[in-house]
């Protein structure tokens, strides 16, 4: 797989690269290799985060 800088147009890199005959496909996304309740929890806590829940902590305080 190839990273294509985000400055670059999509357009441009396959121009070039049907230009140098390399064929482009569309490939399938891959499935996550994280368990799905593990990233359930992950994207709850986000939300919950964007909804104001939650509690802010100074790094220092951890060991306390």
């Amino acid at each position: 797989m190839i990273d294509i800088p985000e400055n670059v147009e999509v357009k441009t890199v396959k121009a070039v690269l049907k230009a140098l005959g390399v064929t482009v496909k569309k490939g399938k996304k891959k499935a996550s290799s994280y368990n799905p309740e593990f990233v359930e929890k992950i994207l709850q806590g986000e939300n919950d985060i964007k909804a104001g829940k939650g509690k802010r902590m100074n790094v220092e305080d951890l060991w306390k």
